[in-house]
């Protein structure tokens, strides 16, 4: 009897082996891809560097070293070339989304960024593309909506003690209220930059600290994760400290407030009427493909988790990409790029300058 223990344990260490060592690193097809054998064997190797924070920086590093083709998993491999994004982001690739992007579907449906399929990408992507074309944004009902509120932020910048201001903090009401214009328009629009407490809270739910924690837990311990935020009662109690993040979580603020938008919209669509210098918003244009509207169209909550997308995906993406701007510029070595855009501002002609001293033409880069 004592034989069937010791086989079981022989076994055990046998599967492990090859589950460890054979099976990524000398059975699967992966395995000429270059890359380090400790994340080949794992994915808990580079989850790691995901903790830290330092994925990115550390993917960019393998492949300086290794290529621009590298194993970053037992079976996931990083491309780092223009051929290859052309091959599986272009259009008609034939790559579909992995179920990761699923994490991001808002109330229960999927949305333009979660399909995986990318016949239904781009039969999404054809409903919106031209709300976000560079024509439409450049011309005067988005362009105004636009200048109101970078006129409000330059008034909020002065009204700060010796206009200095924590723009990490700014530019994410900028970007908010700017955002929220753009898909909603008057059934959405927040006031975040004027100083509305109750809109700045919607971006202390997204900055909140533990955010990544659980961002990590469920891309890396998915049914762990779920399981933890099911539980009620007393086994509620007892997964309580362990939770990557209390409850309410990070966005539950702001996916109630774009349901919000989207159902004050809705119960008003009827009476809607637009003058030719109003921007039209998004919800506004995803309408005309609402199920209402034509055969085969859009539920209401597809409509809505569409719309939340587009409004979560805008905060973070501006506030960014304006607070890297200000930064980039700021540096020593880019003071030429200062001193060009310095000279470009003062040579606009008065002529040139709107009742609120903002240029009516494009800067020179807005031309290409």
């Amino acid at each position: 009897m004592a034989i069937l223990p010791i086989a079981a344990a022989v076994v055990a260490v046998v599967l492990f082996i090859k589950h460890i060592f054979l099976d990524p690193l000398i059975l699967s097809p992966l395995r000429h891809v270059p890359g380090p054998k400790s994340f080949a064997a794992t994915k808990w190797r580079l989850a790691y560097e995901d903790w830290k924070g330092t994925r990115t920086r550390t993917i960019f590093k393998l492949h300086q070293k290794y290529g621009p083709v590298v194993r970053i998993g037992p079976h996931e491999v990083s491309f780092n070339s223009l051929s290859a994004l052309r091959t599986i982001y272009g259009p008609g690739s034939r790559y579909g989304r992995t179920t990761f992007y699923r994490m991001f579907d808002v109330y229960g449906e999927q949305n333009l960024f979660t399909f995986h399929s990318p016949k239904e990408h781009g039969d999404r992507k054809k409903l919106l593309s031209h709300a976000y074309s560079k024509s439409v944004v450049l011309k005067p009902p988005t362009a105004k909506m636009v200048e109101r509120r970078v006129r409000q932020y330059l008034d909020l910048i002065e009204a700060e003690p010796e206009n200095v201001s924590e723009i990490f903090s700014t530019l994410h009401y900028y970007s908010l209220d700017n955002i929220t214009a753009f898909v909603y328009g008057k059934y959405g629009q927040t006031a975040a930059i004027r100083g509305s407490k109750i809109h700045r809270e919607l971006i202390a739910d997204i900055l909140h600290p533990s955010r990544r924690k659980l961002s990590w837990s469920i891309v890396h311990l998915k049914a762990l994760t779920q399981w933890m935020y099911r539980q009620s009662g007393l086994m509620g109690k007892l997964v309580k400290p362990v939770l990557p993040m209390q409850q309410p979580t990070t966005y539950t603020g702001i996916r109630g407030y774009a349901l919000r938008a989207f159902e004050a919209f809705r119960a008003d669509v009827e009476k809607i009427t637009h003058s030719e210098d109003e921007h039209v918003s998004i919800v506004e244009n995803l309408w005309q493909h609402h199920e209402s509207q034509k055969p085969g169209g859009l539920r209401d909550l597809q409509m809505a988790s569409e719309c939340a997308d587009h409004f979560l995906a805008g905060i973070d993406t501006t506030s960014d990409t304006l607070m890297f701007l200000v930064w980039a510029l700021s540096l020593p070595g880019n003071e030429k790029y200062q001193e060009k855009l310095r000279e470009e501002v003062m040579a606009i002609s008065g002529d040139g300058l709107n009742q609120w001293g903002d240029s009516t033409t494009l800067c020179s880069f807005a031309k290409h």
